[in-house]
């Protein structure tokens, strides 16, 4: 990245908007250390960005739709919907 690095972009991601999902594509095993405090979803190894996308991808749809959700406070409680 011309201007700041994954990493870099990962924290001012977090800043932003906390529930951001990351997935890091790097061929560089020392980003990947780095990475973890970031609470980064996954990581695709560049060379090896064909056959690990469609699964990373899959995993994390499948993690949207079990965990966005609205929320509804109404006078008889709350709704999730």
């Amino acid at each position: 990245m011309p201007v700041t690095n994954g990493l870099e972009t990962a924290e001012i991601l977090r800043d932003i908007k906390n529930q951001a999902i990351i997935i890091f594509i790097t061929s560089d095993i020392d980003d990947m250390k780095d990475a973890f405090g970031l609470n980064v979803y996954g990581f695709i190894d560049k060379h090896e960005f064909m056959t690990s996308f469609p699964s990373v991808f899959l995993n994390c749809n499948e993690y949207l739709e079990r965990n966005i959700y609205l929320l509804f406070k109404t006078n008889t409680g709350k709704f999730k919907g």
